[in-house]
């Protein structure tokens, strides 16, 4: 069995997803770069570090962390790895000793109808609201309290040709927040 770094042992993760056939240690990536790319796979669908060089980067399918400090995250790959089973969730997590950050990638929207870019929103926020949830929960049956152990943050990545509204997405940010108690980010650009 692989060593957790000690703030996912913290967290008591393995014990709160014992009954997952995949094993924590199985879904996560640690990382200390300064600056780190992570995107969704198109052909598996899991979230994973990638060259920054990459296709996937220049098509801004991408996730940028910095992390100026180069301390050690993990990236945790929760859709299609973590949780296989049917069923709405974020695609990964970004954890390190201070943040728990929930990530959707939307790059794949629809169209530019003012429909289509509504359901991207509320699609994203639904898998991220469905995730923190869970995790929040499952956690709570190992007795931690992820609010009070990490800053919780969820992130909505979309490809740089998303039609981006101030408006609106400050209006969604306002509600995910007084739904599930966290921030929400539109953007491709995090900063751990």
């Amino acid at each position: 069995m692989a060593m957790l770094p000690p703030y996912i042992t913290e967290l008591k993760l393995s014990q709160a997803f014992r009954d997952i056939p995949v094993p924590i240690e199985d879904c996560l990536r640690t990382n200390t770069n300064a600056e780190t790319y992570i995107a969704d796979d198109d052909q598996t669908s899991i979230s994973d570090f990638v060259d920054n060089s990459s296709m996937v980067h220049q098509n801004g399918k991408t996730l940028i962390v910095a992390n100026p400090h180069q301390s050690e995250f993990s990236l945790l790959q929760i859709d299609h790895k973590l949780i296989k089973r049917q069923g709405r969730r974020c695609d990964c997590a970004i954890i390190n000793n201070h943040v728990f950050n929930f990530v959707e990638f939307k790059s794949n929207v629809h169209g530019y109808r003012q429909k289509d870019i509504d359901d991207a929103y509320h699609s994203a926020m639904e898998q991220l609201s469905v995730t923190i949830h869970l995790f929040r929960a499952r956690l709570n049956t190992e007795n931690i309290d992820l609010d009070k152990k990490r800053k919780v943050e969820a992130y909505m990545c979309t490809n740089p040709h998303f039609p981006h509204a101030l408006a609106t997405e400050m209006n969604y940010a306002l509600q995910f927040k007084q739904f599930n108690n966290c921030p929400l980010y539109i953007s491709n650009k995090m900063t751990i």
